[in-house]
């Protein structure tokens, strides 16, 4: 049984207001993507790292990491996943293990990793999560309806892990509104795991948040 790291690096990134793409965007020398693809070509557990980007990204992606494939992405995150599985399909078995990562998600850890793919040893799909801090509130016309429980609320993170049928069957369906693959899965009815996440996951999404990237590097030190 094989493990494959799918990075989605396509993005057009229009909040993050800067001269340089957010995924070229240089903090410590490095540029973003290299903290997000790193923790996959370091780990134990991954066999393979399948990068999916914009095609001009490909030379500063593999001046760093040349071991790994990149494929050019799609218009959306769907269209790019779709394109991440077309290329798999007859390169993995039904049972592989496949963990599709935002690549504005970095300083993910191999710890984490381990324990997604644990995960799908009793399950066909997968995700990591944080516990919600805040107080959330249902609206309706412009009024708070409703204050739910906020101990049965998660905000959802990546990688999601998935056993490569599942995750292919999930996009044989045409459900485009689907936000990301483990709500695809959802709508065929199967169950995704939860594996507690970390706030170092975060997303990287406005110029501000470069703030804490500097920071966890600090941390690094």
């Amino acid at each position: 049984m094989k493990n494959i790291a799918v990075i989605l690096l396509a993005g057009d990134s229009t909040r993050f207001k800067s001269d340089s793409p957010k995924q070229l965007f240089e903090v410590n020398g490095k540029p973003l993507f290299y903290y997000s693809v790193k923790p996959f070509v370091e780990s134990k557990h991954i066999d393979s790292v399948l990068v999916v980007s914009k095609k001009e990204y490909f030379g500063d992606i593999k001046k760093y990491f040349n071991e790994v494939t990149t494929i050019e992405g799609g218009a959306s995150r769907h269209e790019s996943v779709k394109k991440a599985i077309s290329y798999l399909k007859d390169k993995v078995d039904d049972n592989d293990n496949v963990l599709i990562h935002d690549g504005a998600r970095l300083f993910l850890d191999d710890e984490h990793i381990l324990k997604l793919i644990e995960a799908l040893k009793d399950n066909q799909a997968a995700t990591l999560a944080l516990p919600s801090e805040d107080t959330l509130g249902v609206i309706e016309d412009g009024k708070i309806v409703q204050i739910p429980d906020r101990s049965r609320y998660v905000k959802i993170q990546t990688p999601q892990a998935f056993k490569f049928m599942t995750i292919l069957r999930a996009h044989q369906v045409d459900a485009f509104s689907a936000s990301d693959d483990a709500q695809l899965c959802l709508g065929m009815n199967v169950k995704v795991a939860y594996v507690e996440g970390s706030k170092k996951f975060n997303k990287v999404t406005t110029i501000e948040d470069i703030k804490m990237v500097e920071g966890y590097l600090k941390e690094q030190k």
